[in-house]
């Protein structure tokens, strides 16, 4: 069997793995104050990525605790997975790439993240999309994937939390450092960037009233 054959194989078997034992018994307990109530309540002052994904999943299968935690549960499962392909790309052999990677899938935290629905976990996953791409532009300069895994990577998790933006800095040196070699293309995701940060600051309850609240201490 080839090597990326074997690749491809560990990643299919390490997340339908992950989705089966974290959606085990995903029903139980009954939402009570665990993440994916809150998150599901309209009026929590959260980015809308994952709430929007509970509401989509529970109106195409069902109102149910299960179906609300299992957007997060699909993306915990992928984490695993990126985070495979990660420690691939940084060049760890393919024995210690999966030891790790294992390691991070039957972590206790971890695995109760995607049993209540936390929320963290969403931000984990962009995160690791972000550094999977920023990966890719230092292993190869003239990678064309980079720049989106890191851009869909910094957006999704900034929509996902507030948190988000601790990445910022890692996204400017990377886009400052790499920009030259790519031209138009990161001048049109980091104007991109700029208008989504402007659109989610305008549709955002809890952002337009730390602004306002700042504004009238000032």
């Amino acid at each position: 069997m080839s090597a990326i054959s074997t690749t491809g194989l560990m990643l299919l078997s390490l997340f339908v793995a992950c989705l089966v034992g974290y959606a085990w018994n995903l029903g139980l307990p009954d939402i009570g104050g665990d993440a994916a109530k809150y998150a599901l309540n309209i009026g929590y002052p959260h980015p809308p990525l994952i709430r929007s994904l509970m509401w989509a999943s529970q109106a195409l299968f069902g109102f149910t605790p299960f179906f609300a935690r299992l957007p997060v549960v699909l993306l915990g499962a992928a984490t695993v997975a990126l985070l495979f392909v990660l420690f691939r790309r940084l060049r760890l052999s393919l024995p210690v790439a999966l030891a790790l990677t294992l390691a991070f899938a039957v972590q206790p935290e971890w695995i109760r993240w995607m049993r209540y629905g936390y929320l963290s976990s969403t931000l984990i996953f962009f995160w690791t999309l972000a550094f999977l791409g920023l990966a890719r532009l230092t292993d190869d300069p003239q990678d064309r994937r980079g720049p989106w895994l890191l851009f869909f990577g910094f957006v999704g998790g900034f929509w996902s939390q507030l948190q988000g933006m601790l990445f910022l800095p890692v996204y400017l040196f990377a886009y400052a450092r790499k920009e030259s070699r790519h031209g138009h293309t990161i001048w049109l995701l980091g104007l991109a960037q700029v208008v989504l940060f402007f659109l989610y600051i305008a549709t955002s309850p809890l952002i337009v009233g730390v602004i306002l609240s700042y504004a009238k201490a000032l």
